[in-house]
């Protein structure tokens, strides 16, 4: 029968276990020095003038609140002010949009918190800027499939075109007859739109699957630098 105990505690002591019965009885006595000395370390104050709260830490200079400010906003000044009701400053002016674009509607007035917009096709809607920068629902009048095809972008026009004709790189390039790379635009649509997207701003393309055609990188480039340049020679002429 198992007659040994714990040296400290006098429980019975399991196979393996020599003199305590855990970590807590055999280091008891360093715990107990360790807390007699982290007691007699005084708390200091903190270290900003006038300020009488305790540090964060029995070894740090500053407060919670003081630290916090320094972490945060670099500055050891409240950065806020608080005011009394009806005494706060007005709001600064919101940006100066008037006469942008955004998808089929031009901004033309301001009203209230929100924006009058005219559509291309005479409709007036009121929305705000938040929804004209972020969603594509608020850059149109807002008619039952009015204007459905102008909001689609640059990105999803070239979607349409390898949903229906599959892969450029499927096909030879129409010009040098090598493996193509692309869908290339041939800038032949009468209604032509261009891209306002951040990644595509300002390039031509089409919404008709036809008047796209597969060419490889170096035709692609040298086609649409021709197209450019014939564009911008006839604006000089006339």
């Amino acid at each position: 029968m198992n007659d040994r105990t714990c040296n400290r505690c006098k429980l019975p002591l399991n196979s393996g276990q020599k003199k305590y019965c855990s970590h807590l009885c055999a280091n008891r006595d360093t715990m107990e020095v360790k807390s007699r000395a982290s007691q007699a370390v005084e708390w200091a104050t903190c270290s900003v003038d006038s300020c009488t709260k305790p540090s964060r830490a029995r070894t740090a200079s500053l407060c919670k609140m003081h630290y916090h400010r320094l972490y945060r906003y670099g500055t050891l000044e409240r950065t806020t002010t608080l005011v009394k009701r009806g005494e706060r400053e007005p709001a600064t002016s919101p940006a100066n949009i008037l006469g942008q674009r955004y998808g089929t509607l031009v901004v033309a007035e301001r009203v209230g918190n929100s924006w009058l917009c005219i559509c291309d096709c005479g409709e007036q809607r009121i929305t705000r800027t938040g929804d004209l920068n972020r969603t594509g629902e608020s850059n149109t009048c807002g008619k039952p499939g009015m204007h459905l095809a102008l909001i689609v972008e640059y990105g999803a026009a070239h979607e349409r075109v390898e949903r229906k004709h599959g892969r450029a790189s499927t096909h030879a390039c129409i010009d040098c007859g090598k493996r193509a790379y692309h869908w290339s635009y041939d800038h032949q649509d009468q209604d032509e739109l261009i891209s306002q997207a951040t990644y595509s701003a300002g390039i031509a393309y089409s919404l008709k699957t036809e008047h796209y055609e597969a060419r490889c990188v170096a035709c692609h480039k040298a086609f649409d630098l021709t197209h450019i340049n014939a564009t911008r020679f006839a604006e000089f002429v006339n």
